[in-house]
């Protein structure tokens, strides 16, 4: 179940908003949280990356996911009680909860730039900013949104009110607005400095600061009519800002910054966070209480003013490869350098052991005691490991160290007889716990890169140039299947000892019903490269890949349906402990899971593709101003291509025409319908044959 970590840009996915069947996959590792607001000490939210909102009831202690209605980066949060509440977000994205978020509701506004921030003084008046000078107010709890004139085009990075008519607006280039008509009128402030400054906060209508861009800090007492450095000490980026006096406050930022004051700002000094990961922001009740949160879903609290920082979430920001369970909740996952358990399903995940003298590739556990994790690393030749355990992780040892492989998969059928497969075509068998190792002839020298045996005796193995081994006596005798590929095959699974599947790069989907003897490529038409696929019975499976691919199929593969999370992680293993209860792990900590209830598959659904139509990654992507798709058709057929935002609102049709059979292509300017301009973000571009089927990709526009 393993992957390399081969880098491209562009990947097939398609809109969660635009499929009648959706998987629900939420974070439980990895996601970058960028706010925080906790309105006592008990309850509070934290938002960020992939539409991502954790909820607690008990301080911390637990961080449930709650499901928003849209898709997409979710940048602030803000709420006045413990029912009402508002998240922003990117693309102009507004969601609104009046029930403590069992439900969210999208707010409508006209425009769709990427919103930054958001602060409410009651239940009807707030405000938000974003990006090329958005700022958008409420009278009445978000119902309508209106803008109002900044007066600038650059990104306004955060907002803060001390009543309902004094406000200040930080943002790029050392931006500072100032109103105290509630936003009818902004002027700008002189802060001194270019650097962008992401956030302001008053602690009464005199005394307020603004940090940004290499530790910059600044600091007024007279409403902002001087702005005045202050000494950081550090040059790390500045995210976050709360006092909760005018004398305490508290700033965090890059590489796990924490810095704390006293008196005002007069003198800043840092706090141990106990993380290097970027926070991004903090909230605090009073001088004692408080939270910080940051990238790859770190969560840290204090009961002391920030004396000592606790991980209420640890954030593993390291590439994760390979998952194996006991039961649906004694899970283990392993990382470059780390192993993973959890005990509740993934409620809570815990660094079980740090390995640093190789990378770890794969894990294995046959019961709750015994496991095995493989890995390796190249220096001057290649290094491979085997870890055992006998005690559930207590401890891990040493079983196999050779410096002839890397090792990057394990298979066990019992806690006795196992494999491993590696580089140079290694193939190596225990048959007493791994106490012996014994190689195996495989007659390669290629990587290999999973192994997945059916019983003691029926197994394959694949790996590089289209490899794929077959052995039906325990891999006394491994046998060459012609795989009709050159292409690198990731990972393969079998149901039983006919029906099997295995993917790779390319977009590579194969099949067999004979047991290998026959490989057919089912045609999928994306270009991503798969990394791991998991099949729980002959018909329901599931493939992931890089960029953010999830695949699903419910008859064997003959269709497939995207599944998109709205996000950019490479995801390289999927597991499954039964046919609802999955796991998916990736790039960056990712950790996501599905509590499965069904798919239903209509004649005509919006995530299949159709085979007769071919649409292509369009070039260059990203691309500034204009830039190139190209599509063909198998059959001379009415053809629509259409753009959308990424809240599925259609901005421009490209043509709307009847095509010949052939390759064909097309120009987007970047204007909309009416000839604007769109702002940067990603888009959707839509094909449509005789006003039925659909095929979906992403762009990302940048100016």
């Amino acid at each position: 179940m393993k992957s390399a970590n081969i880098i491209i840009i562009v990947a097939l996915l398609l809109i969660s908003s635009l499929l009648n069947a959706q998987e629900e996959w939420f974070w439980q590792n990895g996601c970058d949280l960028k706010d925080v607001f906790l309105i006592n000490e008990s309850v509070g939210w934290a938002v960020g990356e992939g539409n991502a909102i954790r909820h607690t009831c008990d301080g911390g202690i637990n961080w449930v996911n709650q499901t928003p209605v849209n898709d997409g980066d979710l940048n602030s949060v803000y709420f006045i009680n413990e029912n009402i509440g508002w998240i922003v977000g990117e693309s102009g994205l507004i969601l609104s909860t009046v029930d403590g978020g069992e439900n969210w509701d999208s707010q409508i506004f006209g425009f769709h730039p990427n919103l930054r921030s958001v602060f409410f003084i009651d239940s009807n008046n707030g405000w938000a900013t974003g990006n090329y000078g958005t700022l958008i107010h409420t009278i009445d709890g978000g119902n309508n949104w209106f803008e109002q004139n900044s007066g600038i085009n650059y990104d306004l990075l955060d907002v803060y009110f001390i009543d309902d008519t004094t406000g200040w607006v930080a943002g790029s280039y050392g931006t500072i607005l100032y109103t105290i008509d509630g936003g009818e009128n902004w002027n700008p402030q002189i802060s001194g400095t270019t650097d962008p400054l992401n956030a302001i906060h008053f602690a009464d209508i005199n005394t307020g600061w603004a940090i940004g861009g290499c530790g910059t800090i600044l600091n007024t007492i007279d409403s902002g009519e001087n702005w005045n450095p202050q000494i950081s000490g550090t040059s790390n980026t500045l995210y976050g800002i709360q006092f909760t006096d005018s004398s305490t406050g508290w700033i965090v930022g890059y590489l796990g910054t924490i810095l704390h004051t006293t008196d005002g700002g007069n003198n800043w000094y840092s706090q141990y966070s106990g993380t290097t990961l970027a926070l991004k922001n903090i909230c605090f009740l009073d001088s004692n209480i408080g939270w910080a949160v940051g990238d790859s879903g770190v969560i840290v609290c204090t009961n002391d003013g920030g004396s000592n920082w606790n991980f209420q979430i640890e954030g593993i920001s390291t590439f994760l490869w390979g998952i194996s369970s006991v039961d649906a909740n004694n899970l283990w996952v392993t990382g470059n350098n780390i192993i993973l358990h959890t005990l509740d399903g993934g409620n809570h995940w815990y660094i079980n052991y740090i390995y640093s003298d190789c990378y770890l590739q794969d894990i294995w556990f046959t019961d709750e005691d015994n496991g095995w994790v493989v890995g390796g690393y190249y220096y001057n030749g290649p290094f491979g490991k085997v870890l055992h355990t006998t005690d559930g992780g207590d401890n891990w040892n040493v079983q196999l160290s050779v410096t002839t492989s890397e090792f990057y998969c394990v298979h066990f059928t019992d806690s006795n007889t196992g494999w491993i497969g590696g580089s140079n075509g290694e193939i190596y068998h225990t048959s007493d716990g791994g106490l012996n190792w014994n190689s195996q002839n495989t007659g390669t020298d290629e990587f290999i890169s999973d192994i997945c045996f059916f019983d003691l005796n029926i197994g394959w193995a694949v790996g590089d140039s289209g490899l794929i081994l077959h052995t039906t006596d325990g891999g006394n005798n491994w046998i060459l299947q012609t795989s009709g590929t050159t292409h690198i095959i990731r990972d393969v699974c079998f149901i039983d000892d006919y029906n099997g599947w295995a993917v790779g790069v390319m977009g590579l989907i194969l099949h067999t019903a004979d047991g290998g003897n026959n490989w057919e490529i089912q045609n999928f038409g994306t270009y991503g490269n798969l990394n791991s696929v998991y099949f729980t019975d002959s018909n329901t499976g599931w493939i992931v890949g890089d960029v953010g691919i999830i695949l699903h199929t419910t008859n064997s593969g003959e269709t497939w349906f995207y599944s998109d999370l709205g996000i950019f992680k490479y995801l390289n293993c999927v597991f499954f402990t039964d046919e609802n209860t999955g796991w998916i792990v990736g790039s960056h900590g990712s950790i996501f899971h599905n509590s499965y209830s069904g798919t239903s598959v209509d004649d005509y659904n919006l995530s299949v593709l159709n085979k007769n139509l071919i649409l292509d990654q369009n070039y260059p992507n990203p691309f500034n101003p204009s830039t190139t798709i190209k599509f063909s058709v198998q059959n001379d057929s009415q053809v629509e291509l259409s753009i959308y935002n990424i809240k599925g609102q259609k901005i421009k049709t490209l043509f709307h025409n009847e095509f010949s059979v052939g390759n064909h292509s097309i120009i987007w300017n970047g204007n909309d319908d009416n000839n604007r301009p769109v702002s940067s973000g990603v888009y959707l571009y839509k094909l449509k044959i005789e006003g039925k089927t659909e095929v979906v990709k992403k762009c990302l526009l940048l100016k």
